[in-house]
């Protein structure tokens, strides 16, 4: 069998293969993107900029009312897909542009470096819409991974996209940090229009304003155990950039934001497979434990292979943004590239609970792993960034073991209806060896 076909008949492999590329290609624009931000502009308007892009992704997320993942989980059996993701798209977009209003209303009273978000009425306009675009983006992603068609996050994410982004930073370059914000921006709501026009046209999908009650209700514990677990899992990503702005200034926050981002680009690894597993395991009569099993069997290899190339390169990779940036990001960046396999247990973790419907697990572990975070963050405050990518990996650390004690106990039935996937935790522990 040509490897061709092989990937052609493999969705998860293909669909991760895919993911993997887009955030890649993500990665590469993002390089090109922060290359020349870091030589045309200033750190600190970079330390401003990447705190209010921190922010716009987090919002994203958190207004995502854990739909995104809902989505990817009930669309393979789903008899109403326009329902589930009109009503998931109103929501979620909805949601982001009220909480990007709070934002605007509280932080910048809290810490002046975002302050320039309020300097004009149309930064403020541009700054709730744009949350709402990145909010949208999320979930026609997640719409694209359920009907197995990851090659479109890959055009849409990682070409348009990164084009996009590319394109505009030159042209907003005047406006200084909101200008490498709204580059960032701008290029999130291309993307959601793409998305859009290839739902349409290719997976025959009928837009709508219309929320439907009942498909919402229906799903509700799920998404809920999703929308808990993900605040407290991407809060850290908020609040961290806050911490390090308040102890070292926005000028190291510019240095630990661009290590977290080529940290980023080897997540990949796992969030892609991840997101994949999640696909395979909501389809009709899937062995849960042989998914599982031949995930991690790719897995493993690729997450620690990665990281000793990253943890190798790391100096040189950051010597491209500059002298600076290599003297003061080169070892958070070795511990972030460090902790990939961590992540990826942590990940690999999360998507099984969820497909087993062991949800209060879920919730338990990415509380923990904040708490551990944030905590450890505060504490190491005024001793330097890579304590601060200790800390990352420490709380990663604490939720992937949780999630591998969890998963020893006995599964629960699914907590949705439709495709019918257990797994015991005797195959677990086949799955590890």
């Amino acid at each position: 069998m040509t490897l061709r076909r092989r990937l052609s008949e493999d969705h998860l492999v293909r669909n991760s293969l895919f993911l993997m590329l887009s955030t890649w290609t993500m990665g590469l624009f993002g390089f090109v993107f922060w290359l020349l931000a870091a030589h045309l502009c200033s750190s600190v308007s970079i330390g401003r900029a990447t705190t209010v892009i921190s922010a716009m992704s987090v919002i994203s997320y958190v207004s995502d009312l854990g739909l995104s993942q809902t989505l990817i989980r009930v669309l393979p059996t789903s008899q109403d897909a326009d329902a589930e993701i009109n009503t998931a798209l109103v929501l979620s977009t909805g949601l982001a542009m009220v909480i990007a209003v709070g934002y605007l209303v509280v932080v910048p009273s809290i810490a002046p470096n975002v302050g320039f978000l309020r300097a004009h009425l149309i930064n403020a306009v541009a700054f709730v819409v744009l949350n709402g675009c990145a909010a949208a983006n999320l979930l026609t992603d997640s719409v694209f991974i359920a009907r197995r068609r990851a090659y479109y996050n890959f055009l849409v994410d990682g070409v348009v996209q990164g084009i996009t982004k590319v394109a505009l930073l030159g042209g907003f370059l005047a406006f200084s940090a909101f200008g490498i914000f709204a580059s960032t921006g701008l290029a999130s709501g291309v993307a959601v229009v793409a998305s859009l026009i290839f739902l349409v046209w290719r997976v025959g999908y009928r837009p709508s304003l219309r929320i439907d009650i009942a498909v919402f209700l229906r799903t509700l514990r799920f998404s809920l155990a999703n929308y808990v677990g993900n605040v407290f899992q991407l809060l850290p990503l908020l609040v961290l950039p806050v911490i390090v702005v308040s102890g070292d200034g926005p000028r190291r926050a510019a240095y630990f934001f661009i290590a977290f981002n080529l940290a980023n680009l080897t997540y990949a690894v796992p969030f892609g497979m991840s997101s994949s597993l999640l696909a395979e395991g909501s389809q009709q009569s899937v062995d849960l434990g042989a998914l599982a099993r031949r995930a991690g069997k790719v897995l493993l290899p690729l997450t620690v292979g990665i990281a000793i190339i990253v943890v190798v390169a790391a100096h040189w990779a950051l010597l491209v943004y500059g002298p600076s940036y290599s003297a003061n990001a080169t070892t958070p960046l070795i511990v972030l590239a460090a902790a990939l396999p961590i992540v990826g247990l942590n990940n690999f973790g999360q998507i099984l609970l969820k497909l087993r419907g062991q949800l209060t697990s879920l919730v338990v572990l990415n509380i923990a792993s904040f708490i551990t975070i944030v905590g450890l963050a505060e504490l190491w405050s005024s001793a330097g960034l890579t304590l601060m990518a200790v800390a990352w990996t420490i709380g990663n650390l604490v939720a992937g073991l949780i999630a591998v004690a969890s998963l020893l106990r006995p599964a629960k039935s699914p907590s949705l209806a439709g495709p019918r996937a257990t797994m015991d935790g005797g195959r677990l522990l086949a799955m590890e060896r």
